[in-house]
């Protein structure tokens, strides 16, 4: 099993750092995402729990299931179906403090690698490109956060 955790403290407003976050469908504007579509609507907000999101990295594609949302604070989701089936994911959970003038992010996201026999020597190296593209797309949601104001 890989659990990625990134923890960053980032020069943004909890409040419009959360927007960011939680817009699925802007996701195609960050690196390496080809295209983010909101499949399902919330519940209670549109892309609250019970949203589902279709999301392609390139050749592979995740649907994701909001599971748990409380504004602005966390994000809980999981990956229902992949394609092609390369990972079982256990859950993603996001959460937000307000620190100091910025905003303490703790992101987190536990899975297996599905290839039997070779899982656990592709798990490193897909936790560690799960790192860096949760790093990459929170600080640029903090940039983009930051210049909205």
């Amino acid at each position: 099993m890989v659990r990625v955790e990134v923890n960053e403290l980032l020069p943004a407003p909890i409040d419009a750092l959360f927007e960011r976050l939680v817009d699925h469908e802007s996701y195609a504007s960050y690196d390496g995402v080809s295209t983010s579509t909101l499949t399902r609507c919330g519940d209670q907000e549109r892309n609250g729990a019970g949203a589902q999101r279709r999301v392609r990295l390139g050749a592979v594609v995740l649907w994701e299931d909001i599971v748990a949302f409380e504004r602005p604070t966390l994000m809980e989701y999981r990956i229902v179906k992949v394609r092609p089936p390369l990972i079982r994911h256990l859950l993603g959970r996001v959460s937000l403090a307000a620190e100091g003038q910025g905003t303490r992010v703790i992101w987190v996201s536990e899975f297996e690698v599905r290839i039997p026999g070779l899982g656990r020597l592709f798990e490193p190296k897909l936790g560690a490109d799960f790192d860096h593209a949760f790093r990459a797309m929170l600080h640029e949601m903090a940039r983009r956060a930051s210049s909205d104001r």
